[in-house]
């Protein structure tokens, strides 16, 4: 199992939970989760009762509350061993939207601190907040 992060989030996770809840649901693929306000900008995904990924919308697609991808992955190597990628990928487009529905693959909801530097303003609160973080 191998975690995978993307490098424009800023996201407080507890990674040995998420490996745990990965475990406990025999997954093959978990996105960690975040509830916003408004997933316009984001896109959202959508999770049935037991936290299963059972779709996704672009950006634009929806309003108001909603789940939001946020950019931290838990992958089962086995996964990727029975699968066929090109050299170069969209992790979310070319193996999570069109692969959902055909493996376990789990949404886990996080609460904390999230920030995507996806425009300026965001770049530099990155840089104020994590100034303001302790460890």
């Amino acid at each position: 199992k191998s975690f995978v992060l993307n490098g424009d989030t800023m996201f407080r996770i507890n990674l040995v939970k998420q490996f745990d809840f990965h475990q406990a649901r025999m997954s093959d693929f978990t996105v960690v989760l975040r509830q916003v306000d408004n997933v316009e900008r984001y896109g959202s995904v959508e999770i049935d009762d037991g936290k299963r990924i059972i779709g996704f919308n672009e950006k634009g697609e929806k309003t108001g509350p909603g789940l939001i991808n946020g950019g931290v992955y838990l992958i089962n190597k086995k996964f990727f061993n029975t699968h066929s990628f090109p050299k170069k990928f969209s992790l979310e487009k070319d193996c999570l939207e069109k692969l959902v529905g055909t493996h376990p693959f789990y949404g886990s909801i996080c609460k904390q601190y999230f920030l995507d530097i996806g425009i300026p303003e965001d770049y530099q609160k990155a840089q104020d907040d994590f100034t303001r973080f302790t460890y």
